[in-house]
């Protein structure tokens, strides 16, 4: 399948939702991202997964929110999960999250495939 999209636009949300992966991890991790179709071919399924400090249900349902960060002073503002869902409701995606606290994160972007 193909999905239709903003190259720079993509680049940007794939660049931040691993910048917070590998800043999760602090010293060590593993980081997988992987591409597939999902079971009914309709849809390309990004899923990016770490082995951070992961997140709770409470900070999972803020983080998309312009200027909720969990990082300290001056390690960032807060925009960059924000400008990344902003970006994928525009290319007709979704983002969503599975974490748990000291377990790690595991996002996954949703594209529908565009029809030749």
């Amino acid at each position: 399948g193909t999905i239709r999209g903003n190259v720079g636009k993509l680049h940007q949300v794939l660049l931040n939702i691993i910048l917070n992966a590998i800043q999760a991890m602090e010293y060590e991790g593993n980081l997988s991202i992987k591409t597939f179709p999902d079971k009914g071919n309709k849809k390309m399924i990004v899923e990016i997964s770490d082995t951070g400090i992961g997140m709770s249900k409470d900070i999972i349902g803020k983080i998309t929110d312009p200027f909720f960060t969990t990082k300290e002073p001056g390690k960032g503002i807060g925009l960059g999960l924000s400008i990344a869902y902003t970006i994928i409701q525009e290319h007709m995606g979704q983002l969503e999250f599975e974490s748990e606290p000291g377990k790690g994160t595991n996002v996954k972007l949703v594209f529908p495939f565009v029809e030749n």
